[in-house]
């Protein structure tokens, strides 16, 4: 009898060993499990937080590079001076002069070249020399300085155009008149941006140039056209370049109705094809 219960009890103790050791063993495992998992969601949770960051700055960067437009323009009255600038894709394109309905044109420049962080650097050859004009750009004006062959130099600040001033702008024409190419340039301010041109006498004659270019003289073509065009006539500086002699002269006024034209017609005869330069980068 003592013998069975002994066994009895032999059995019971190996029982509740083997239960235990049961329990044991799950427990590991469910807090096994437990501490692994938190961690693969952290792993996911950070890739799907910082990738999409990444590719949105990324596209965004190249968009504001690649889409910049503006056109800029500007007078500079103690120099008689007028400045335009147009910049589209990484190109600018700009025209300097001092010819205005009150002032004849003495010099008259086009410029051509690429934007690099948001500056122009741009040069341009005549048979006085090298002009240059360098500048900053900003989302509100364009700011630098002119420098002529001859020595003139001066600075400027042209101002942003705004999309509501249609007529505002910088604008280029081109003819060939008796075989001989022309090309013209116009600066149209705002009205609301517009300064009094000076009234005083040019310090400079043009009286040579107009004898030695097959086109009106200046003080004509500019008279004659403020007097038929006064009433719509918008602000503006503007002058004709003979491209073999390099000689200038002012240009014909333009209107309203002749930038929705595009075509100018000077007092000679002489018709100039306009364009835009911010939408066709002249």
């Amino acid at each position: 009898m003592n013998s069975k219960k002994r066994s009895t009890g032999f059995i019971l103790a190996i029982l509740c060993t083997f239960t235990l050791l049961l329990t044991a063993c799950g427990a590991n495992k469910l807090s096994s499990t437990s501490h692994s998992a938190p961690h693969r969601h952290t792993k996911l949770s950070m890739s799907m937080a910082v990738d999409p960051t990444m590719t949105t700055t990324a596209s965004a960067t190249t968009t504001a590079t690649t889409s910049s437009k503006a056109m800029y323009v500007g007078q500079v009255p103690g120099q008689n001076a007028w400045v335009g600038l147009a910049a589209n894709s990484g190109q600018a394109s700009a025209f300097v002069t001092d010819g205005s309905k009150n002032h004849p044109a003495t010099f008259a420049q086009w410029f051509k070249g690429p934007v690099t962080n948001n500056r122009v650097n741009l040069t341009a050859s005549s048979k006085s020399g090298t002009d240059r004009l360098q500048a900053t750009l900003s989302n509100n004006n364009a700011s630098g300085t002119v420098t002529l062959a001859g020595g003139k130099s001066f600075p400027f600040t042209a101002q942003a155009v705004s999309p509501s001033e249609k007529d505002a702008g910088l604008y280029r024409g081109s003819a060939t008149i008796n075989g001989v190419p022309y090309t013209a340039g116009w600066v149209v301010v705002p009205r609301s941006a517009a300064s009094p041109s000076p009234t005083g006498t040019p310090t400079m004659s043009v009286t040579g140039t107009a004898t030695t270019s097959p086109m009106a003289s200046p003080t004509a073509s500019a008279t004659g056209t403020a007097t038929a065009s006064s009433a719509t006539a918008l602000p503006q500086g503007g002058a004709i370049i003979n491209q073999k002699t390099d000689a200038v002269q002012s240009a014909p006024e333009l209107t309203p109705q002749d930038i929705s034209a595009k075509n100018v017609t000077a007092s000679n005869g002489g018709s100039f094809k306009l364009m835009q330069c911010e939408q066709s980068m002249c």
